[in-house]
């Protein structure tokens, strides 16, 4: 509550579509009813219901032994259930933007994770206030610093998907054209990675190193990829 209060009394004076993630409908009423007493009375809330995400079938692909790209050991299939969340955040922010086409252009939409602490929103925030803004063909995001990378590529869920994850997707910020473009390379390097079969284990941040890098089988795409900005989240430690 705390945390998303401050995001609200920041945010206040300017126009913010705000993407929250939640692991329940007694989670989400929680944050409704807050948002509700924070806000003004338009204040409108939409959900999509699991079943109807879009990646809830290429989730499938994911082995039921993958643990977390750190490593930590998941109950089996749990991944599966996690990631099917995970890789449709950019789908969902994407799609809000289609239904709010009447804001102009320079127009920009930001999704923060449930899961950001108080200091990693006011971080983000403050680099997102500072940045000087984002062209159309640009998405702020961190690129992972050093100490949150690990010491060799191969070590990544365990070998099972050997790539250096670059991108951290806590934050993603980005104007209508380049969340429009992100979510088509992101969709079209998905289906790539699931055809080739180069990762039994991936999470949203895997389809986005590919990009970022230009990573077979995501190195020759049809939809290229909008140009990754650094934007500050985590701290350092």
């Amino acid at each position: 509550h705390n945390r998303f209060k401050k995001v609200i009394q920041e945010l206040k004076t300017q126009h913010w579509e705000i993407a929250v993630e939640t692991g329940s409908q007694q989670a989400l009423s929680i944050v409704e009813e807050m948002f509700r007493n924070l806000t003004t009375p338009s204040f409108q809330t939409r959900t999509v219901p699991a079943e109807k995400l879009p990646y809830k079938n290429q989730s499938m692909a994911i082995a039921a032994t993958c643990p977390t790209k750190y490593g930590k050991q998941l109950p089996r299939g749990q991944l599966k259930q996690l990631a099917a969340i995970w890789l449709s955040k950019i789908w969902m922010v994407s799609q809000h933007t289609r239904i709010h086409d009447q804001y102009p252009c320079h127009h920009s939409w930001a999704w923060f994770d449930a899961g950001l602490n108080a200091q990693e929103i006011n971080r983000a925030i403050a680099s997102i206030k500072t940045s000087g803004g984002l062209g159309e063909n640009e998405i702020g995001m961190q690129f992972y610093p050093e100490f949150k990378k690990l010491s060799s590529k191969d070590k990544y869920f365990n070998g099972m998907c050997p790539i250096w994850h670059t991108l951290n997707a806590k934050v993603i910020w980005g104007r209508r054209q380049g969340l429009w473009r992100l979510n088509a390379s992101f969709h079209e390097c998905l289906e790539a990675i699931i055809s080739a079969k180069t990762c039994e284990c991936f999470d949203e941040e895997t389809i986005l190193a590919h990009l970022h890098q230009k990573q077979y089988p995501c190195h020759q795409l049809k939809n290229q990829a909008p140009k990754f900005m650094h934007i500050d989240v985590i701290a350092p430690e």
